[in-house]
């Protein structure tokens, strides 16, 4: 039903069907059609109109019914969408234009845009696509930045825009002349064919534009398709598609909510309440049931030996001891499920704005050459090209305190003055000493490239027997460079996180200005253990090639009965290279060069999220890989 109304839209926006009528002639009804005709409306009444005029009506039918056809001939389940339809929808690549489909449900990447399919409510991996007849592989990084590159069996359709295709099938079902290896179902694109036009001669072109008043940029997207049919025998078609897209995003993330005692510091076994996991830096002089109790202890050394300064008034070297115990005692007073002490407070763990920005672009396109000797002899050659061209740039500014346990100078470092929490123990408002934070750049930048070539012949011996075959090379190509690289600045003083005015995005404040690069360092870690940022970098090129021979055989053995055979030879070959840094710890930067000249700053981020929230310095990568 859903395709079904799909194609009556497209049936008033598309191409031109003509229907004519003069005066006094009767459209003829149906011997079976179950509706009234209308009563005849009074000549006089009509004396506006031309007595011979045309009426036009413009629309198409033809897609609809080959669709229609489609369903009826195959003895699968098969749904397909065909000619005029695909080409008319305003989708931005095939897997929007699919989910018109029944039983078919999308999965979205960034910004938004169709990423893969599930069919029947299996996954993406378990779905096949046929591009021309050949199985084919879409590689590209992941929907998130922090995310791994896609290299396994799910297709994705964001690097292939609608209008290099003439039409698309779902097949749900299995049969025995299509080859195994697919679960949900078995995905058929098709380009179009120089005689799949109604004209010798052929030109379409379409341009559109879309303006992001986020990103205040406009976005273009361009298709052309040319086809030109050389008598009867013999045509050319090649079409081509590009569009760019601007993508911003703005958010704050959490990345989780926990319990204060998750990353607590326990006293040691020999001291005053061992065991006792302790969320923060306690106070100086404090008394936990009835005994002094100092976390963390005077003395504490990290896992390699360095001690963390702690002792009686300072949390660490540099970072005193400010919590106040009317605040410590609020957090301690308040147990979780599992009765501990402090953990029925439940803090973000690593709260953050955050910004990206993303540019696509996408190119493809088509070269088809078809030789039809004769009316039982077709014979084509068809290439396809595609490119899908990413450039994306994350910014955080973390609060990394929350998130990290002593073994990394983390919250049992941290002092808090004030908290306030609601009756489920969600953090309403805290102000905190000794909070280290971090701005994170990471720049990813990605191409992902398919090319096919294929030989098609398709010979009818008699009406009774015919031979159909391809042979034809595919090759995915995934090129990935991306480049990680964090600043610090560690023990701040008033740190505070406010819910109070809106539940959704906090009000941030640093006790620092977030834009000055002096306020922040990058180099290696301290002997204390307090890291002064972090250095990622990958190159990836993944390929994979294949290559197809098929060729079949079909007898009509009697008009309800025929006999098909056939066989299949294909080759996939995969290879695979990276080179990476062998250690994420950054070098002291040369001699002469500072933070302020390789860093800019993250704007945007309170004016996109009502004000809460700050812009912020962060590294430039431009400026950094030079």
């Amino acid at each position: 039903m859903l395709l079904i109304s799909t194609s009556v839209i497209g049936l008033l926006i598309a191409a031109p069907a003509m229907a004519q009528r003069t005066a006094g002639s009767q459209v003829p009804q149906p011997a079976d059609s179950q509706t009234s005709s209308p009563d005849p409306v009074d000549p006089t009444q009509a004396t506006s109109e031309p007595e011979n005029a045309d009426i036009v009506v413009t629309g198409f039918r033809a897609s609809l019914n080959n669709a229609l056809n489609q369903k009826r001939n195959e003895t699968a389940a098969i749904d397909s969408i065909v000619a005029e339809d695909i080409g008319k929808f305003p989708d931005s690549n095939l897997a929007e234009s699919m989910q018109r489909i029944p039983g078919v449900a999308l999965s979205r990447g960034d910004g938004g845009e169709g990423r893969n399919i599930s069919v029947r409510g299996l996954g993406a991996q378990f779905t096949r696509v046929r591009i021309n007849g050949m199985e084919g592989v879409s590689q590209v990084s992941g929907t998130d930045i922090r995310g791994g590159v896609a290299t396994g069996r799910s297709f994705d359709f964001v690097t292939f825009p609608t209008e290099i295709f003439s039409a698309l099938s779902v097949r749900k079902t299995l049969s025995a002349d299509v080859e195994e290896g697919s679960l949900g179902a078995t995905v058929d694109l098709r380009a179009p064919k120089p005689f799949d036009q109604k004209k010798s001669f052929v030109l379409t072109g379409t341009a559109r534009g879309i303006y992001n008043d986020i990103s205040k940029k406009a976005d273009p997207r361009l298709s052309a398709l040319v086809s030109k049919q050389f008598g009867d025998t013999f045509g050319i078609l090649g079409s081509i598609a590009y569009s760019k897209r601007h993508i911003a995003e703005y958010a704050y993330s959490a990345a989780d909510v926990v319990p204060t005692t998750v990353y607590g510091q326990a006293q040691p076994a020999g001291t005053a309440n061992a065991g006792v996991i302790f969320p923060f830096c306690t106070p100086v002089g404090y008394s936990f049931r009835g005994a002094a109790t100092n976390s963390p202890t005077a003395g504490y050394a990290q896992p390699n030996g360095t001690p963390i300064g702690a002792d009686a008034n300072n949390c660490s070297t540099g970072n005193p001891r400010t919590s106040t115990a009317a605040a410590y005692d609020y957090v301690m007073s308040r147990t979780g499920v599992n009765g501990r002490p402090g953990g029925g407070v439940y803090l973000p763990r690593l709260p953050r704005p955050a910004k990206s920005d993303q540019e696509q672009q996408r190119l493809a396109g088509t070269l088809t050459l078809q030789w039809k000797p004769g009316d039982n002899t077709d014979i084509s050659l068809d290439g396809l090209y595609s490119r899908f061209k990413v450039d994306r740039l994350d910014t955080y500014f973390d609060a990394r305190s929350f998130g990290r346990a002593i073994s990394n100078n983390g919250q049992p470092l941290t002092s808090v003055r004030e908290i306030e929490v609601d009756d489920n123990g969600s953090l309403i408002h805290g102000l905190f000493d000794g909070v280290d934070l971090r701005s994170e750049m990471q720049q990813e930048k990605f191409t992902s490239t398919y090319r096919q070539v294929n030989l098609n012949l398709d010979h009818r011996f008699s009406d009774t027997v015919r031979v159909y075959g391809l042979a034809g090379i595919n090759q995915s190509r995934l090129d990935v460079d991306r480049l990680q690289v964090a600043i610090d600045a560690n023990d701040t003083r008033d740190f505070s996180i406010d819910f109070r005015d809106n539940p959704d995005i906090p009000k941030i404040g640093y006790g620092i200005d977030t834009t000055n690069p002096a306020l922040f360092q990058y180099g290696p870690p301290l002997a204390n253990g307090d890291q002064r940022g972090q250095l990622s970098n990958f190159i990836r090129r993944n390929t994979i090639t294949s290559k197809t021979f098929e060729l079949n055989g079909e007898w009509e053995a009697a008009p309800d009965f025929t006999l098909q055979i056939g066989g299949q030879y294909r080759t996939n070959k995969y290879t695979a290279r990276e080179r990476q840094l062998a250690t994420n710890t950054p070098l002291a930067l040369p001699s002469g060069v500072t933070l302020a000249s390789l860093t800019t700053v993250t704007t945007g981020i309170g004016s996109n999220l009502d004000g809460l929230l700050q812009d912020f310095v962060s590294i430039d990568p431009e400026k950094f890989r030079d």
